[in-house]
């Protein structure tokens, strides 16, 4: 994978247009959304051992970043769901 996809959430937004975008292979998308999935784990993870920005997030957005969460890893699954079928 190349890297002009190094920030997949600020390319894509919306982890259903990642999922959507057929100018990517399935293995490719499914690789985005992972790292995608990892990146969001990671800081939210940091925030609960106390590692995050020397300010805390706010739980509003702590929300927001676990809805994000489930919205990829809808996305994750549905394209791993379609690999399956092939």
């Amino acid at each position: 994978m190349d890297s002009s996809h190094a920030n997949v959430r600020e390319e894509y937004r919306d982890p259903d247009r990642l999922r959507c975008d057929t100018s990517l292979s399935l293995e490719e998308r499914e690789q985005l959304l992972s790292r995608w999935k990892d990146l969001i784990d990671e800081r939210l993870n940091s925030e609960s051992e106390g590692m995050g920005a020397p300010v805390p997030i706010s739980a509003e957005d702590e929300g927001r970043l676990a809805d994000e969460e489930r919205r990829v890893n809808n996305a994750l699954n549905a394209v791993r769901a379609e690999l399956a079928r092939r």
